[in-house]
């Protein structure tokens, strides 16, 4: 069983080893794109000017090959990718039983008290993601490339958020990644911008803001912690604590008499993953080249001997941190790596099909260009069609387009255009009937209806179908027109004069359609003019109003209001006739004329006429009938207004006469009758003769007109269908290949966008750059992590 889990324990921490280095290979692979598509676990140094940023940096390595001096030095960032070539066989530990420093065989699990010899041989070397494949050996070397490349790329003391990719391979080193940010400073020195400070904000808060990012916050302890631009920026992006791991410089700077315990010991400004003090070289000795082992010697004596800190030397120093490092970037990566890979899978898959819609990887050449040009005019035709007919994988979640738009002109435009025609021809008719009646009848009058009007009204009405019908086809031909220019193919994107060219074969075969189907629409209005069809099945209302007309007087009255058409408007003679009736009726109504029918001359009005007066209940009723149960009396202007309401204007003066037999007794209206001059009654009943012809041909023509609507409704879609719509989405493919595909216009139609080539390109190189993403991420098993 031991022996199982020791191969098993050597090949996870296989694996695991292998997680930094994969992490860097993509760092490298997203560095050729110039920004990195997602973020990747890292960690970010993270401090003020002086807090020892750089000496922490030169302890973890081992080696002096960063820029020093006054001022902003850093002015790029520099990811620092640390690579031992060795596998790590013993992790140095702690003891929990004595508290000693143990060593401990991450394979077989045995324990010493004994530092382990390392593996010897290993060369040193750094490597320079700009510089190719040349191996640097000299470590003075790689700090002049590095303050040679920074001012190049960012003269007059510029800074620059793209980072410097640094690798180190030795075998004195953890592998890791950290990434060297430019230190916060309050004033811009010397030459530089005076939006230096906020750009160097700017460009930490970038890296520090991002979730896979752990903040190394490095501050020196002999200055107040409360003002620490570190801990003050880590806190802002990281309030919990949980990504930041604290770091104490000048811990051997402090004031005679003060230490940092509480902050070593997380008490202050807990952090997750705690604090580890650091005991940099000083200048002096920097100056004099002092040795890094000699510093780790030095360091640790301090913290050893130290009385504040001896309790807590076994997690103090450099080499302490850099397994701190090590580990936390190790178990950072560990848990976002299936993150990473799902999101790298889906944006190389998004990608891949981005570059082909864009026309692939391939340059076209001889045959394979009019193999393409034949593709994507079959394919354009193919995209029309499927938006006409719902099919499309472009669908609009915002507006309505393609075929549902042309049906929305027909259910809508169309059929909404027409009934807004009826309206305003019923309204005309009123206005115009009764003058057109006499103009029909000329000299004689005519005894029954004049079947001129008849078809005068008919003709009139059905000849201003015409424009909105002809307005129709126009829609359709425009938001076919739409289709094309706003077609989802990105073969007309990609080839600049394929979508002119297509446009205007397309264009010219709307046009040559627009015609033939406005001359049919003409067509048909106009056989709808020719011939009016009074014995159409659905015309009932011709022989029903001829038996009507010479039905009795009895028969007419009770058919009047009975039909829609029945809306005309009251004659000028009975007009006339009916408010001096109601003046009289209201004059008698009026006891004490005083202008207004009260409470009391109501209860009156009952009693006149049922022999006994109104209720309160009753009389409240009228009033409010009368709109007047505010004020409790009805005034004369009431009254008229009421009774113009109520009263068809259809009705013959004996429905109307007897409609005031209401108010009072029949006896008592013929004896108020012969107060009026008999001239107007006399009109007023002579006028009932061409009421009655109005009535009834407005019935006949409603009637009829509603026939042709329905028709002129269905038949003008139906014809724009078949001779534009269907005709051209059938014939479309024919007349692109036909008109298009031929050589002579072959370079012409698939000369390419400059722009579209340039996004190709674009796209193709992050393609490349994430295929091999995904071929290192293939070289880790999430199950052995």
């Amino acid at each position: 069983i031991n022996a199982e889990y020791g191969d098993l324990k050597s090949f996870t921490m296989g694996a695991m080893e292998n997680l930094v280095p994969l992490v860097n290979d993509l760092q490298d692979i997203f560095n050729g794109l110039g920004f990195h598509p997602i973020g990747l676990p890292q960690i970010c140094t993270l401090g003020g000017q002086s807090a020892g940023k750089s000496s922490v940096l030169e302890s973890i390595v081992g080696k002096d090959f960063l820029p020093r001096g006054s001022g902003i030095v850093t002015r790029r960032p520099l990811l620092l990718q640390l690579v031992n070539p060795h596998k790590t066989e013993w992790e140095e530990t702690v003891d929990e039983t004595t508290g000693d420093l143990v060593w401990k065989n991450l394979y077989s699990g045995e324990v010493r008290t004994t530092e382990p010899e390392r593996p010897s041989g290993g060369e040193e070397y750094g490597q320079f993601l700009h510089c190719g494949d040349k191996k640097w050996y000299d470590f003075n070397e790689i700090r002049d490339e590095i303050e040679r490349f920074t001012d190049e790329t960012c003269p007059n003391q510029t800074v620059s958020p793209e980072p410097i990719t640094l690798k180190i391979v030795s075998p004195d080193v953890l592998t890791m990644t950290l990434v060297d940010l430019p230190g916060m400073t309050k004033n811009p020195v010397g030459d530089q911008p005076l939006t230096v400070v906020q750009d160097i904000n700017n460009m930490v808060e970038d890296y520090v803001a991002d979730e896979n990012v752990i903040i190394l916050a490095i501050s020196p302890a002999n200055q107040d912690l409360a003002n620490s631009d570190a801990l003050a920026m880590s806190r802002k992006h990281d309030p919990s604590g949980s990504r930041t791991i604290g770091v104490l410089t000048k811990l051997d700077l402090m004031d005679q008499g003060t230490d940092a315990t509480a902050m070593l010991e997380n008490k202050e400004y807990p952090l997750r993953l705690g604090y580890v003090g650091v005991v940099n070289r000083s200048q002096k000795a920097i100056n004099e080249r002092q040795p890094m082992k000699v510093a780790f010697a030095e360091e640790r004596k301090f913290f050893e001997a130290n009385a504040s800190y001896m309790h807590m030397a076994h997690r103090m120093g450099t080499a302490y941190l850099s397994k701190i490092i090590n580990k936390v970037l190790v178990n950072t990566i560990k848990d976002k790596l299936p993150a990473i890979r799902h999101k790298i899978m889906t944006m190389a898959a998004a990608k891949e099909e981005e570059l082909r819609a864009l026309g692939g990887e391939d340059i076209l050449e001889g045959g394979d260009k009019m193999h393409e040009l034949m593709r994507c005019l079959n394919k354009i035709a193919n995209d029309f069609r499927k938006l006409l007919d719902g099919t499309s994988e472009h669908v609009s979640v915002t507006e309505t387009m393609g075929g549902a738009k042309i049906r929305s002109i027909f259910s809508k435009f169309f059929a909404q255009s027409l009934q807004e025609l009826v309206k305003r021809g019923r309204e005309e008719w009123n206005t115009k009937m009764p003058n057109m009646l006499q103009n029909v009848q000329g000299v004689t009058r005519s005894i029954f209806a004049p079947e001129r009007l008849f078809e005068v009204l008919v003709h009139s009405q059905t000849e201003k179908y015409r424009e909105p019908a002809k307005a129709c086809a126009r829609h359709v031909h425009d938001e076919l027109s739409n289709i094309i220019n706003e077609l989802p193919s990105p073969e007309l994107a990609r080839f600049v004069n394929l979508k002119e060219h297509v446009t205007q074969v397309i264009s010219s075969m709307l046009q040559s359609r627009l015609s033939r189907t406005t001359e049919m629409i003409n067509c048909m209005l106009d056989m709808e003019l020719g011939h009016i069809n009074t014995e159409h099945p659905d015309f009932v209302a011709g022989a029903a109003m001829q038996s009507l007309y010479e039905a009795d007087a009895e028969a007419y009255e009770k058919s009047v209001g009975t039909h829609a058409a029945d809306d005309i408007d009251v004659p000028e003679e009975q007009a006339k006739y009916r408010m001096h009736m109601l003046t009289v009726v209201f004059e008698h109504l009026d006891k004490n004329k005083d202008g207004a029918v009260d409470i009391d001359e109501i209860k009156k009005w009952g009693e006149d006429l049922r022999g006994k007066p109104y209720t309160p209940e009753e009389v409240d009723k009228i009033l409010e009938s009368f709109d007047a149960d505010q004020d409790k009396q009805i005034t004369l202007e009431e009254w008229l207004k009421y009774h113009k309401v109520v009263i068809p204007a259809a009705f013959t003066v004996s429905q109307f006469d007897k409609s005031l037999e209401n108010y009072l007794p029949k006896k008592t209206l013929a004896e108020m009758t012969t107060r009026l001059p008999a001239v107007l009654k006399h009109e007023a009943i002579r006028s009932q003769d061409d009421v009655k012809k109005m009535i009834l041909m407005k019935r006949m023509v409603v009637d009829y007109i509603s026939i042709v609507t329905k028709t002129v409704q269905d038949s003008v879609p139906k014809c724009i269908m078949h001779l534009m719509v269907n005709d051209v989405a059938n014939n479309v493919q024919d007349e692109l290949l036909k008109r298009l595909y031929n050589d002579s216009l072959l370079e012409t139609l698939l000369e390419e966008d400059p722009e579209i080539d340039a996004q190709r390109r674009r796209c193709k190189q992050m393609v490349v750059v994430l295929r091999k993403a995904c071929e290192v991420l293939n070289t880790v098993n999430d199950k052995t992590v």
